[in-house]
């Protein structure tokens, strides 16, 4: 989950244990290797809580571009989505697949055609290829009428990536 930073760390801190999730949180150590998605099942704590700029308090709370490179933003068209690393170090070790256009208000219509199975599957396969992924978020605008689901499934089952 990645929080923009207009939200004091404070409020998040509180909603967090209202809602019952602190017992969920997980603080990733800055250059140590990740867990993986089945360790973080397994030990209960699977919440990874990211800060857009700042971060850092609560130590869960983490600065997202310290262990997250994204994708560029502000495609206006498909063509021009691309795979290269926009915010992030270079040695950030989670990728994050920006896959939405954003004029305001978003275009369903724009952001189901770049959701739909095949052609977000061939950008995610791309984007892992050439940046030397094996793995990665990837955010979308309008999940219910995309195939963001389904591809993380199959890519997420043994014989898929």
């Amino acid at each position: 989950m990645i929080v923009e930073d207009y939200v004091p760390p404070s409020t998040i801190k509180q909603a967090f244990a209202t809602a019952g999730l602190m017992r969920y949180v997980v603080t990733l150590q800055a250059h140590a290797p990740l867990p993986t998605l089945g360790e973080l099942i397994t030990s209960g704590r699977r919440l990874l809580v990211f800060a857009e700029v700042k971060g850092g308090s609560p130590a869960w709370y983490m600065p997202a571009f310290s262990f997250i490179q994204d994708t560029p933003l502000g495609a206006t068209r498909p063509d021009q989505l691309s795979c290269k690393r926009y915010r992030g170090e270079e040695h950030s070790p989670l990728p994050l697949i920006n896959d939405w256009i954003p004029p305001f208000p978003p275009s369903p219509t724009l952001n189901a055609a770049i959701g739909r199975a095949g052609f977000l599957r061939g950008r995610i396969e791309r984007c892992l290829a050439e940046r030397s992924f094996k793995g990665a978020i990837v955010a979308v605008d309008f999940y219910q009428r995309t195939s963001v689901v389904e591809v993380a499934h199959e890519l997420n089952t043994i014989g898929g990536l």
